[in-house]
């Protein structure tokens, strides 16, 4: 399914508690190139949780960093809370690519992610999701 210059819209799901440069560079690329998507930011554990439990079937990308706050207002930040929800959104059997943008290095990252990726879920870690790499991931989907 191609999602680029006049096919389909694409649903993209950030998540990050700072959006303010990854993502908004990230937006900027894709618009640049010309994808024809629709994008949402959750800046946190829930907020992300509350948009899947109602677009679930209308996403279909996400974008997580790792290292993210439970609540909106920045309570209980934990550098795994990104793992956390890929386990949760793998565990409800989402189908959806994840792409995991974050500089949090985590020891072992590897042992929480691959029984996920082991059944066949699309996950891939990227430092700097900036530039081409972005668009051609979404070009292959």
């Amino acid at each position: 399914m191609k999602f680029c210059k006049g096919a389909r819209i694409m649903n993209i799901l950030f998540v990050d508690d700072y959006p303010e440069i990854k993502v908004q560079q990230a937006i900027e690329y894709l618009e640049k190139e010309g994808l024809d998507f629709t994008y949402t930011v959750a800046r946190s554990y829930h907020s992300a949780i509350k948009y899947l439990s109602k677009n679930l079937n209308k996403t279909d990308l996400a974008i997580i960093d790792l290292g993210l706050p439970l609540h909106d207002n920045g309570d209980e930040y934990n550098k795994l809370e990104g793992v956390n929800l890929i386990s949760l959104i793998c565990w409800r059997n989402i189908k959806m690519p994840i792409i995991i943008n974050s500089n949090t290095d985590i020891p072992d990252e590897e042992e929480y992610l691959e029984p996920y990726i082991a059944e066949g879920a699309n996950i891939h870690h990227v430092k700097t999701l900036y530039g081409e790499w972005l668009y051609e991931f979404i070009n292959k989907l």
